[in-house]
């Protein structure tokens, strides 16, 4: 499974996306063909199609769903990677890793160094995201894009996940939100509230996901652990 996050240096952003700056200087684990591997921030160039139809370089970035998709729907591979509207910009971000002063900056006596460069928020542009699952016959995709930009696209998606949990028919304990994925409704839900969605590859219904039972996440925690 391929993950494409399209961003703007433009957009108007808050602490959490600060946040995840924060990240970009240092590895994380992601899973290829079943097993864990160490992966770098920024690496791994290459041209992906974005949610807006156009293709741009796009780098490796460290996510949620690159722990989570391996366990509860037994994705053998996710990667996820982040393009900017600007290809400049992503370079110019790439750059900063490689050369080391991303670590460098995040020294508190750099604190304002790097709030100058990387934590300015814009005037607002759209983002957006492409999901693509290849399988051994075919591939699928769904493209998201909010001219709302990134903030917006974030809420719609914890406002499905806080109704959901509030909902009657969730087990308790913890679960992730594509445990429980309504495609269908979830899909509704974000063009009702303007984001632009486009489906390519499916022949019918979007299935329900197959998600794992208790025993067989726990099974698979005890073998990426």
């Amino acid at each position: 499974m391929d993950i494409s996050a399209l961003a703007s240096s433009d957009d108007r952003v808050g602490p959490d996306s600060w946040g995840f700056s924060d990240r970009l200087a240092w590895p994380y684990y992601a899973m290829h063909l079943g097993k864990r591997h160490p992966a770098h921030p920024l690496t791994g160039l290459r041209h992906v199609r974005c949610a807006d139809g156009r293709e741009r370089p796009a780098a490796l970035v460290g996510t949620l769903e690159q722990t989570t998709l391996p366990l509860t729907l037994g994705v053998p591979t996710v990667e996820t990677r982040m393009a900017l509207q600007s290809a400049v910009a992503l370079y110019g971000l790439v750059g900063l890793k490689r050369s080391g002063a991303l670590r460098a900056l995040a020294r508190p006596a750099l604190r304002r160094i790097r709030a100058a460069l990387l934590e300015r928020p814009g005037t607002g542009d759209f983002a957006g995201i492409t999901v693509t699952a290849e399988g051994p016959t075919r591939s699928v995709s769904v493209d998201l894009l909010d001219t709302r930009g990134q903030a917006h696209l974030s809420a719609i998606g914890a406002a499905c996940a806080a109704e959901r949990v509030l909902g009657p028919g969730l087990p308790a304990g913890i679960s992730f939100p594509e445990q429980y994925a309504e495609p269908a409704a979830d899909i509704e839900m974000l063009r009702e509230a303007g984001v632009m969605v486009r489906l390519t590859g499916f022949t019918g219904n979007i299935p329900r996901p197959q998600h794992r039972d208790v025993m067989s996440l726990r099974a698979a925690r005890e073998e990426v652990a």
